[in-house]
């Protein structure tokens, strides 16, 4: 039978740094794979190790994350995506990516994340590697739609294994899977309202799973006390979205898990 993949999740991040070996043995065992997403050139050392140490097992994708971009300077930015490419070897996509206007409200560094955008876009391009996407609306979404302005970058430059992450403007939906893209889906499908709709009107050969961990943690677990996301969670997450598509948990399994790996060539 086929298990689940964690197709974005974040174990670089220092909230694993105390217990970073048991969570992924605990993932081990339940899991088919695990792929990270390095966002913060930080953590990247911490990344490839893990990719390295779990050869097979962890896999990585490489970005700069948009909320990010007040803190780097445009010398950063492009040491950055200089030392992505010389590790190409190590990683399995370009991301995560993208426009965020929940924490940056200025005008100007929202332009400054759109040039990011197009420079990520292309380096994957170059490297011939799927892209991982963030978008997130700000309290000014009526005004500025990020969804949309990403899409069109998106689509402006051609690019084409693209990943929405955690994607959630279903009045776009159709528009991305027109482009032949994917969508992937996390813990948010347990309680919102507009994941849940997109994860039923998404066709499952376009879906993945993910935790975004340590972030996100699922309500069957926040009752219990627990404060950290971790890849084995995942499957609160296919359970769901299993409920919500009215079909087997074992297919959405499969199909999920063939889409992950199918797109990230593991």
């Amino acid at each position: 039978m086929e298990r689940l993949v964690d197709s974005h999740c974040h174990l670089e991040d220092p909230a694993f740094k105390a217990d970073r070996d048991e969570v992924i043995a605990r993932a081990k065992r339940a899991l088919d794979s695990i792929i990270i997403s390095l966002v913060d050139p930080a953590d990247f050392e911490v990344g490839f190790e893990l990719v390295s140490k779990y050869r097979g097992f962890v896999f990585a994708t490489a970005g700069l994350h948009p909320g990010l971009i007040e803190k780097l300077t445009d010398k950063k930015i492009e040491e950055t995506l200089e030392k992505i490419e010389e590790n190409k070897d190590l990683i399995v996509g370009i991301g995560e990516t993208g426009l965020d206007y929940n924490w940056v409200k200025k005008e100007s560094e929202r332009e400054r994340q759109k040039n990011l955008f197009i420079k990520s876009i292309q380096l994957a391009k170059n490297l011939d590697l799927p892209l991982v996407v963030h978008i997130r609306a700000g309290e000014d979404k009526k005004e500025n739609d990020p969804y949309l302005e990403a899409i069109e970058i998106l689509e402006k430059e051609s690019a084409k294994r693209v990943l929405l992450h955690m994607f959630g403007a279903k009045r776009l939906l159709q528009r991305v899977l027109d482009n032949g893209w994917y969508i992937s889906t996390n813990a948010i499908v347990l309680t919102g309202k507009e994941h849940n709709r997109i994860a039923r009107a998404v066709p499952l050969e376009r879906l993945m799973l993910e935790t975004d961990s340590p972030y996100l943690v699922p309500e069957p677990e926040k009752q219990k006390g627990i404060k950290r996301n971790e890849p084995l969670f995942v499957k609160y997450v296919a359970e769901r979205v299993a409920k919500i598509k009215e079909i087997n948990l074992d297919k959405v399994v499969e199909q999920t898990s063939k889409n992950s790996k199918l797109f990230f060539k593991i």
